[in-house]
Parts: structure tokens; C-alpha cells; sequence
């Protein structure tokens, strides 16, 4: 599985804990973050793709109920400021209005949720898109459910009935008794992924209310939904030159970048003539930016920035950079040095 996704995800406790479950996985983060105090510090900011990928991994080598485990651990703090504010509710119904108003943050376009309710129960429908592994949709389901049952549990004092129901197999291997402990009722097999608990819950005060706390976390929620609307609003263009970073495996592909934006190949390839722009022609000037950018950073040798944007030959990173700036990398470099320039544009992740 490799996606290159590279929407942030901000809570580092939860690809941490869950790296720790596979040598390899947590081997990879740290390369990844830099050092162990890094993570021991809560570096922030792991992409999706990482995240994903390292929940392939556990999934591959975890022969217990992940789901169940990864529920119990996602706190309502790994979900950031959303966290924080749903825990200084009032009540669960101003939880789940919270969580309908801002849920989008913390869904990293990987899921979505609804809220329905009769006289009698309230259920919140949990759905996760069609291009994540059926595997990693059952997790993500699950753990997600898991989870709110877990946070809406301890709110409300530990006096919480609820059933959870899972459109997947129940595990091969898992601890029914501790399952039940944990999450109450949960029946596998069925139409969709939800959880119900009587309307009766929606309105008792939540231990953890305060009132100062809430409007400090929801002016934080609101800077960031502020942020995303105007990242959605931004042309074709402006979101690709945004993605357009170059990691370990190259630069994104056309047909990754539109997954990245949840469109069509044909379809980005389409947004992006009608500004005057092709793939070629922003992934050259990608290079370009992250070439002038190595070049500033003295100690790098010119062989390795030429690796590090995909070349194999220095002297055709050589050529090409010439017919880009009209010097040589070298030539470059003194210059850079001479101007005591530095680094304006995001470089290798």
C-alpha cells in the first residue's frame, strides 16, 4: 500500500502507539520525525498516507482485535482542539453538535458521519470513502466508534448504555468479555456502522464542563475551519503546486495528486488546462523550487540534491538546471553563498 496523501494529522499519540505495535513501522517514524525525543516531545503533523500506512503494517503482524485496542486508546484528546471542546461541553447534545460542526477537521476526508434521532434513540452513522482498503475501513469504523462510546462514557460519569454495530465479520481472534467491559454492546454483520444510546443521555451535564475552556478551544476550531475553507477555495493550480513535494518515492504522480483531491486523472488534467497549466509544466517548476532551495544548503553535496529530486546522473540535473536559471549548479551555490540567501520554499519532506 503506498499512499502519498499528505493532509496532516495532528494528534502524534495515536501513529506512535500505533507504530510501537510493529518494529518496522516505528523504525520508519522515527527516520520520518528525526529522533525518539521528537515523538517523546508530541511532534505534530504526520501525513494521512503515514498514518494509513502504519495501520496497514499493525494490521498485517496484529493477529488480536486492533479495532478494539486503537478505540480504547483515541481519547477525546486525540482529537485536538475538537477534543478538547466536545470534553468542556454542557451536555452530549452539545457534543454532537460540536462534533457535526467541526467533524470535518479531524475526519481528514478519509470519513464521514450523520446523526439521526427518534423519540427514543439518538445514533450516529459512521462511513469511511471507498478508496481505503476494506481492511482499513473496518479499523477506521470501528475504532472510530469505539472511541466516541469510550469519550461519552467517561463524560457522562460512567453511566452510559449504548449499542455499537459493525458491517464487517466479527474478528477470528478477540476478547469477547473485555470487548463487551469496554464498549458494551457491540453486534458484527450488519447494514452499517453505527452507535445508538437512548435521547434520555442527550441532555445530563458532562463531568468536565467549563464554559471558559469551550470558547477557547472552539475560537482555535473555528481558525482552523476558517483555514480549510480557504484552502478549498483555492484554484486547481494553488492546491497541486501545494502537493507537488518530493519524499523518498519522488514527486506525486498526476494519478496520485488526484486522488489527493478526490477527482479524476481526466479531471484535474481538465481543471488544470483551463487555468493554462499542465502537469509537466508545475512539476518542472516544483523542481526548479526545491533544487534552488537544496543548492542554498551549503553542506549538501550537488550529487545528492541531484538524487534527491530523481535523478540518477548529476550531469542531466546539471543540464536541465542551467536551462532553468541559466547557471550551473555550482555556479548557483556560490552565488547563494555570496547573497547569504537561504531556503524559501518547502523542501524535501
Amino acid at each position: 500500500m503506498s499512499l502519498n496523501t499528505r493532509a496532516a494529522y495532528s494528534d502524534s499519540a495515536t501513529p506512535v502507539w500505533l507504530a510501537q505495535q510493529v518494529p518496522d513501522a516505528y523504525v520508519s517514524l522515527l527516520k520520518k520525525w528525526g529522533s525518539a525525543s521528537d515523538i517523546s516531545a508530541g511532534r505534530p503533523n504526520i501525513s494521512l498516507g503515514d498514518l494509513l500506512n502504519i495501520m496497514a503494517a499493525v494490521l498485517e503482524n496484529e493477529s488480536d482485535y486492533l479495532a478494539g485496542e486503537l478505540g480504547w486508546q483515541l481519547q477525546p484528546t486525540a482529537y485536538g482542539d475538537l477534543g478538547q471542546a466536545m470534553m468542556c461541553a454542557s451536555s452530549l447534545r452539545h457534543c454532537l453538535e460540536l462534533l457535526q460542526d467541526f467533524g470535518p477537521l479531524v475526519s481528514l476526508g478519509v470519513s464521514s458521519f450523520d446523526v439521526t434521532q427518534t423519540d427514543e434513540i439518538c445514533t450516529i452513522h459512521h462511513m469511511v470513502t471507498p478508496w481505503v482498503s476494506s481492511n482499513l475501513q473496518n479499523l477506521w469504523n470501528a475504532s472510530c466508534l469505539f472511541s466516541w462510546r469510550r469519550s461519552f462514557h467517561f463524560l457522562l460519569g460512567g453511566e452510559f448504555e449504548s449499542r455499537i454495530s459493525l458491517n464487517h465479520a466479527a474478528p477470528l481472534s478477540y476478547d469477547a468479555a473485555q470487548l463487551f467491559e469496554r464498549f458494551g454492546q457491540v453486534d458484527f454483520d450488519q447494514a452499517e456502522c453505527s452507535l445508538s444510546f437512548s435521547t434520555t443521555y442527550l441532555d445530563l451535564p458532562l463531568v468536565l464542563q467549563n464554559s471558559t475552556v469551550l470558547a477557547q478551544a472552539l475560537t482555535r476550531c473555528r481558525e482552523r475551519q476558517l483555514l480549510s475553507y480557504q484552502y478549498e477555495h483555492r484554484t486547481t493550480v494553488a492546491k497541486v503546486k501545494g502537493l507537488l513535494k518530493c519524499s523518498v518515492d519522488g514527486y506525486p504522480r498526476l494519478e496520485e495528486l488526484a486522488d489527493m483531491l478526490h477527482i479524476s486523472a481526466r479531471s484535474l488534467r481538465r481543471h488544470l488546462a483551463a487555468e493554462g497549466f499542465t502537469y509537466s509544466v508545475l512539476l518542472e517548476q516544483a523542481r526548479i523550487r526545491d533544487a534552488a532551495d537544496l543548492l542554498v544548503l551549503q553542506h549538501i553535496p550537488i550529487q545528492q540534491v541531484a538524487e534527491s529530486l530523481g535523478y540518477s546522473d548529476s550531469s542531466n540535473f546539471a543540464r536541465d538546471f542551467r536551462q532553468w536559471v541559466g547557471s550551473s549548479p555550482s555556479e548557483y551555490r556560490r552565488l547563494a553563498k555570496g547573497k547569504n540567501l537561504v531556503p524559501v520554499g518547502e523542501s524535501i519532506t
